[in-house]
C-alpha cells in the first residue's frame, strides 16, 4: 500500500466568456492550444501584412507628393514654372491613384478579417457563433477583432503552462517546508 497519496488537481477543460448578454463556452477537451494559437496567428499575420502594405502605399504617396514639390521648385526659375492649377491637378491625380490602392487593401483586409474571424469563432465556440458575434458588433470587423484579441488574451492566460508550473512548484516547496518543521 502506498505510503503517501499525491493529490493532482485537474486543469480547466473549458473557459467561459460573457460577450454581450450571452455566455460562450470554449471547450478545451477537443482543441489543442497550439492549433488555436496557429489559427489566431494566421488572422493576425494577414492583418499585419495588409497593414504593412497600406503603410507602403502611404509612403509611396508621400514620395510622389515630394516629387511634385521638387519638380515645382526646379521649374520655379525656368521659363515654364508650375502653375497652381497644374500642381493641384498633379496632386489630385496622385491622391486618386494612391487612394484606390489604399481602399483596395482596406477592402481585402475587411473581407479576409470577417471570413477568418467568423471561422475562428465558429471553431472556438461552435458553428454559427462567428456570424452571431459579427452581428452583435453591427458587422464591424475591427470590433470583432478586438473581441478575438480579448478571448485570446484570456485563453493564453488560462493556459499558461509556465505559470501553472511555477505555482505548483511553489506549492510543493511550501508543503516540503511545512513537513520539515
Amino acid at each position: 500500500m502506498a505510503k503517501n497519496v499525491i493529490k493532482i488537481e485537474l486543469p480547466t477543460t473549458s473557459i467561459e466568456f460573457k460577450i454581450g448578454k450571452k455566455t460562450y463556452t470554449l471547450s478545451l477537451a477537443d482543441k489543442s492550444r497550439a492549433r488555436i494559437n496557429k489559427k489566431y496567428s494566421d488572422i493576425t499575420k494577414f492583418e499585419d501584412d495588409k497593414g504593412d502594405s497600406t503603410q507602403l502605399v502611404i509612403h509611396r504617396y508621400q514620395d510622389a507628393i515630394d516629387e511634385i514639390e521638387k519638380e515645382k521648385d526646379a521649374r520655379e526659375l525656368t521659363d515654364n514654372p508650375m502653375t497652381k492649377t497644374e500642381e493641384f491637378e498633379k496632386r489630385q491625380k496622385m491622391i486618386a491613384k494612391f487612394q484606390k490602392e489604399a481602399d483596395k487593401n482596406a477592402n481585402e483586409l475587411d473581407v479576409h478579417t470577417k471570413k477568418s474571424a467568423v471561422e475562428f469563432l465558429d471553431y472556438l465556440f461552435g458553428d454559427g457563433t462567428g456570424e452571431e458575434l459579427y452581428g452583435l458588433v453591427d458587422q464591424n470587423t475591427i470590433a470583432l477583432s478586438k473581441i478575438i484579441f480579448q478571448i485570446m488574451t484570456e485563453f493564453n492566460r488560462e493556459n499558461d503552462i509556465y505559470q501553472y508550473r511555477d505555482t505548483y512548484m511553489k506549492k510543493l516547496a511550501s508543503v516540503s517546508t511545512a513537513k520539515d518543521e
